[in-house]
């Protein structure tokens, strides 16, 4: 063997042994790359935020920061990694650090990162960053969420009370708040004096009511919130607007029976609103599980029959058919509706016996009173000679 082949045999017998003792374990490898995960928190002030985080044993710090340019918190969304920018290094021995480049209801958050020095070299040692989960919080009072808060869930508006559910889950919490209401038709927006409806501090949201209204009047609402700083109040931007009504929260009508008691295929009734109800709409034709007629008379129990209403009168005279976006029932107003059994004909009490009742059950019935939403249980109780449109905040 000449010198030439004994030299490139030398070379590749090297270089093989230092290629196989680079190869370490995959499971080594990770374990020893992955940074531990540590936790970072966010603490707004009027003209920051401080970012703090538990000590850990490393040589510096890099904080990232990532800022949301969204109108609102509920656009969101977690970031890659790659998104945040490196905006600080801090020594080892800081837990803390305060970004006071930011601007008042803007969005931001961070990642922390901590290095540790060895030989020179710097290695990740533990990061705040967590993959498909995103922290955020904003400088200053943030913008106020305004919502119906006579719902029916905690408080129940009326013809005599409005409630308002102020939200703020980031940013400075605020010393209190201003409302501002506008009447329909009115030229402008007036603060008005709402009171807390809730005792405590404002804790992410808070609850005020207006005891102020006019009964069957209609409000549009607006706020903003505000801090006290050196004995000066700081005010945030004026939240989204709502509108509600000072109506009866469940709709209230006085009910008769038209047609007489008897087996028929078909009645009639008639329904009076309370004059300061809210509109109900009733459509035609029978839903997932209404409208239906109950009737009980002694030990007779004629079941629940599956109704429709068919027509509509304002004088039980001039009948006309429902269209298809349905009737809608004002305050005050005075109609008769004929109503249609789906098979067949079956008996009507006509409000006689133990029961004579219409269930609409959440179907084909809408009430809009002093309630922003909920599905409507309109019950049509023709012994008792009253009916009820109940807005269901829960259904």
């Amino acid at each position: 063997m000449n010198k030439t082949k004994k030299l490139l045999l030398f070379i590749l017998a090297v270089v093989t042994v230092c290629s196989l003792s680079a190869v370490i374990p995959a499971s080594e490898v990770s374990a020893a790359s992955k940074p531990k995960k540590i936790a970072c928190s966010m603490k707004p002030s009027m003209n920051g935020i401080t970012v703090k985080w538990k000590k850990q044993t490393v040589s510096y710090y890099l904080i990232y920061k990532k800022e949301f340019k969204v109108k609102s918190y509920y656009a969101i969304n977690p970031a890659p990694f790659s998104s945040y920018r490196k905006v600080k290094k801090v020594s080892g021995n800081k837990s803390s650090w305060t970004d006071r480049n930011v601007r008042q209801n803007h969005y931001y958050d961070y990642v922390v990162r901590g290095y540790k020095k060895t030989n020179g070299k710097a290695r990740l040692v533990c990061s705040s960053y967590v993959k498909g989960s995103t922290s955020y919080q904003c400088a200053g009072l943030q913008t106020p969420e305004l919502i119906d808060g006579g719902s029916g869930e905690n408080f129940a508006n009326s013809k005599n009370k409005l409630y308002l559910y102020v939200q703020c889950p980031d940013g400075v919490m605020p010393s209190g708040v201003e409302v501002f209401r506008k009447a329909k038709g009115g030229s402008g927006y007036k603060l008005v004096k709402a009171k807390k409806a809730e005792r405590g501090r404002f804790e992410g949201g808070k609850t005020y009511v207006d005891a102020s209204v006019q009964p069957g009047a209609a409000y549009t609402y607006k706020v903003r919130t505000y801090a006290k700083v050196n004995g000066k109040k700081k005010y945030s931007a004026y939240s989204n607007r709502i509108t509600l009504s000072a109506r009866n929260f469940t709709g209230q009508y006085s009910v008769k029976a038209v047609t007489p008691a008897g087996k028929t295929s078909e009645f009639v009734i008639r329904m009076v609103s309370s004059r300061y109800n809210g509109d109900l709409t009733i459509e035609s034709g029978f839903g997932y599980d209404g409208p239906v007629y109950t009737a009980r008379a002694g030990k007779k129990d004629y079941g629940s029959k599956p109704v429709s209403l068919e027509s509509w009168s304002k004088d039980n005279r001039t009948w006309q058919a429902v269209p298809k976006s349905g009737i809608t029932i004002a305050a005050g107003e005075t109609v008769y509706l004929k109503f249609r059994f789906v098979s067949g004909s079956s008996y009507f009490g006509a409000g006689s016996g133990n029961d004579s009742t219409i269930g609409f059950r959440y179907d084909k019935a809408s009430y809009v009173g002093s309630a922003a939403f909920g599905t409507t249980d309109l019950t049509i109780d023709l012994k008792e000679g009253k009916a009820t449109a109940f807005p269901d905040y829960d259904n």
